[in-house]
């Protein structure tokens, strides 16, 4: 078996989606989006930023931070940076908008559902995601009581 590392991995993702008319389906690795994407479980479906595009809170872009090649979503947005978090985590990275590398155009889950970026139902699942993350972390604060 062949491994091939992450940086290489996703230079070619970048490379095979550059032109717009393809997409890249991806299985999730690494919790910090869960419960949104589940590791292992989940795909994301990798695409080339459109012309022009516009970023927004809550859509899910890859982008590199500190060497590594990181799926978060948008917290906020402004003229040199973006601020991304994790689902499942407490701290954000500030990226400059030249890391920003593709979107995440939709998830396959697990069952083969897809949910579109930004689908109201994708919104749903993202708040929903969200209460389930701050219920657990309200159960452990108080058990640690």
């Amino acid at each position: 078996m062949i491994q091939i590392p992450n940086q290489l991995y996703f230079e070619e993702i970048c490379r095979q989606i550059a032109d717009g008319s393809r997409s890249v389906k991806i299985r999730v690795a690494g919790k910090s989006m869960e419960p949104f994407v589940r590791d292992g479980k989940d795909f994301v479906i990798i695409s080339a930023l459109p012309e022009g595009h516009r970023f927004r809170r809550n859509e899910l872009l890859l982008f590199r931070y500190n060497g590594q090649h990181i799926i978060h979503r948008v917290e906020k947005v402004s003229e040199q940076e973006i601020t991304f978090k994790g689902d499942h985590q407490t701290n954000c990275e500030k990226v400059p908008l030249s890391e920003i590398l593709a979107m995440v155009s939709a998830i396959e889950l697990a069952n083969g559902i897809r949910l579109h970026s930004l689908s109201l139902i994708w919104n749903l699942r993202s708040l929903c995601s969200r209460m389930v993350l701050k219920a657990r972390m309200l159960k452990r604060k108080i058990r640690r009581q």
